[in-house]
């Protein structure tokens, strides 16, 4: 069952798949955020380029927006790797 907060793997509009795809998780800033963001990226089957890897600091420095683009072959895939960041307690939002 997929939290009615994850994506729609059923929402035609906007994606196209198999392809690449922009995905950006913001988390509470720590040293290992960014190798978090990525092996859970790996393991939900979505490609992360680690070459288009940007991260981004908040004002106050609490929190960073790990910004990638991935390439996933499915809608289903995508999905899951928002699902696995949001279930991280320092993972605040996916988008």
């Amino acid at each position: 069952m997929v939290p009615h907060d994850a994506p729609d793997a059923n929402d035609p509009r906007g994606l196209v798949f198999p392809g690449p795809v922009e995905m950006t998780a913001v988390g509470v800033a720590s040293e290992e955020l960014v190798e978090l963001v990525l092996t859970e990226m790996e393991i939900a089957g979505v490609r992360p380029d680690r070459d288009t890897l940007s991260t981004r600091s908040s004002r106050g420095g609490t929190y960073v927006a790990v910004r990638v683009t991935v390439h996933a072959e499915s809608r289903e895939l995508w999905a899951e790797a928002h699902v696995r960041l949001r279930a991280h307690s320092v993972i605040r939002w996916t988008l």
